[in-house]
């Protein structure tokens, strides 16, 4: 499986268990898997088997066909705008929007 698919997926996984209000924990324990591995699926960096998937999704009380499924949200329009300018700071990459320095100048914030 490759990564934007594994990404996919995790997010696909995520927003059932918000859905279905259960933890990482409880799913895992309920799929028979360790909650460290749970938790690397829903982020993209695991490839389960069909095994483990069908486990999950038995867990969470959906159809497979559902979670493998991609997602078509359209952006935020404040999303849009920040990505147009190819800037992605700000409050959803979680890092704040500050100006870059030049070298040697300071900034407000410094010179205090």
């Amino acid at each position: 499986m490759t990564k934007t698919l594994r990404r996919r997926l995790g997010k696909n996984l995520k927003e059932a268990r918000l859905r279905a209000g259960m933890t990482q924990v409880e799913v895992a324990d309920k799929a028979g898997i360790h909650p460290n591995y749970y938790a690397r699926i829903e982020r993209g960096e695991a490839n389960p088997s069909q095994e483990i998937l069908y486990g999950i999704t038995k867990a969470l009380k959906v159809k497979s066909s559902k979670i493998q499924k991609p997602k078509l949200k359209l952006a935020l329009p404040e999303e849009r705008q920040r990505y147009r300018h190819g800037c992605r700071r700000g409050p959803s990459s979680g890092h704040p929007a500050r100006p870059r320095e030049r070298h040697g100048q300071r900034t407000q914030r410094q010179s205090r």
